[in-house]
């Protein structure tokens, strides 16, 4: 009888908690939150995704959803328990949004969620990616131009060179390996995670480069053949898709400097044949220049002119007498020749036409480093004058017109070297490397200029090889 009671009377209470506990299984939670509360270093285009436990009712969770400051946008569900808001601008730099889903939204079985639940995060500005320390193994690190906090982005092998994907958010680079080459990586900088992409054992792979379009990865590629006195340095192409690799350079020429053009061909400078190559990513040759430099060049923003130095020999207006065992001897003027020299003219090359526009308008002088600004008005470069009055062991950065217009000194050290010159991508900032052309000892700079003003900055010292991350 007694049991029977008990019985009677437990029933109730295990029924109750049984509706209980499957109303709490039922009950909707918010179960994660991209991006985490607290993620201060978000990229300005960054989705928010918000995850539920069950299918949700989707008017009432729109209706309770809301951001601060406002942010334009679009809000859409994956799925019945995934809402995603899409920003239609990018986030406003240097901002700390707060993010809030107030109480009352259902799911579809018209269970509440509980509570509000409210979330911060922070938008990060453009910075400035460089490698340090120049004197050791290097790794890359980053700069907040504008606040100025530093962070270490890659750690392990030390890196060669580094390449940033056009949104700042994946980053491709060589590291030195045990066996004396050197192997691709990528860092992935929301994750915060790096895997090998290639492994190159005893060959030397860098000089890395991503396309535009973020599909293709080029790099030069040293082969280690012991048997072989020399074998030539060589372009190769990295599908990051698929991992498969491909030789663009002609087998056994010498080729170097890969970089891209803005419609996503590959331009490299080929040796032997003393021309840049542009070609498609399956190796189809698109078009050649002659040039004898094959120095770094600069693409204007439409794709239609690839800026590079070319060497030109020069006559100048001092006389030379004789040299060796007669150079002590009383000059005779009729036998005194006018000293020559390597000028370094920037071209404008036109692939498509084989056109040429030489900028450089005078004769003798050492213009190199080209970097057109991001609206396609402005050619920042570094200038040499080779005149005996005006002579100077450093390169000084100039800005000008593409038109020729407006040429304007930027930096006034003659012993310094100024390159990298390279715009930020609002060109509000150029980043440039300062070396010292005469006291070889002294660290490299990277500096800070800004083109309308003038003003100086040091920014970074004994770092090198700047590129800025959207």
């Amino acid at each position: 009888m007694n049991r029977r009671r008990v019985l009677l009377w437990g029933l109730p209470l295990l029924l109750a908690t049984g509706l209980a506990l499957a109303g709490w299984r039922l009950a909707p939670r918010l179960v994660q939150i991209t991006p985490a509360s607290g993620n201060q270093n978000l990229a300005p285009n960054s989705l928010l995704r918000l995850e539920f436990s069950q299918p949700m009712d989707t008017a009432s969770v729109e209706e309770r959803f809301s951001i601060e400051p406002a942010q334009p946008g679009n809000l859409r569900w994956e799925d019945p328990q995934t809402l995603v808001f899409e920003p239609s601008e990018p986030w406003p730099r240097g901002a700390t949004i707060t993010a809030r889903l107030s109480a009352g939204a259902r799911s579809a079985l018209r269970l509440p969620l509980a509570g509000e639940t409210s979330w911060q995060f922070g938008i990060r500005r453009v910075q400035l990616a460089y490698l340090w320390p120049a004197d050791g193994p290097a790794q890359v690190y980053a700069v907040d131009v504008e606040g100025g906090a530093v962070i270490r982005l890659t750690s392990g092998p030390a890196v060669i060179d580094f390449s940033p994907a056009a949104d700042g958010e994946t980053i491709y680079y060589a590291a030195r390996n045990a066996s004396g080459g050197s192997d691709l990586y990528v860092f992935e900088r929301a994750s915060d995670e790096t895997r090998m992409l290639l492994a190159c054992e005893t060959n030397r792979c860098a000089d890395v480069q991503v396309s535009p379009d973020g599909g293709w990865l080029a790099y030069t590629r040293l082969p280690f053949q012991p048997e072989e006195i020399s074998t030539p340095l060589e372009v190769w192409l990295l599908d990051l898709a698929s991992g498969d690799t491909l030789r663009v350079s002609a087998q056994g020429n010498e080729a170097r400097s890969p970089g891209w053009s803005p419609e996503n061909a590959l331009v490299y400078y080929d040796t032997q044949a003393a021309a840049w190559v542009l070609t498609a990513t399956d190796g189809t040759e698109l078009g050649r220049v002659a040039n004898g430099a094959g120095e770094q060049g600069s693409w204007t923003p439409d794709g239609e002119w690839f800026i590079t130095p070319e060497l030109f020999v020069q006559l100048t207006d001092t006389l030379q007498g004789p040299i060796g065992e007669l150079a002590n001897q009383p000059p005779d003027p009729d036998s005194q020749d006018r000293v020559q020299v390597y000028a370094s003219h920037l071209l404008a090359y036109e692939f498509r036409t084989n056109g040429i526009t030489d900028l450089t308008l005078a004769a003798t002088l050492e213009d190199a480093q080209p970097a057109v600004s991001p609206d396609g008005v402005w050619l920042a470069f570094a200038r040499r004058y080779l005149d005996e009055e005006r002579f100077t062991t450093g390169r000084q950065v100039w800005l000008v017109r593409l038109d020729g217009r407006e040429p304007r000194q930027l930096t006034h050290s003659p012993q310094d070297k100024h390159a990298n010159l390279i715009w930020h991508p609002e060109g509000t900032w150029l980043a440039v490397v300062r070396f010292n052309a005469t006291v070889l000892t002294l660290p490299p700079e990277i500096l800070l200029i800004q083109p309308s003003t003038g003003e100086i900055i040091q920014l970074v010292s004994n770092g090198y090889s700047p590129q800025w991350l959207p």
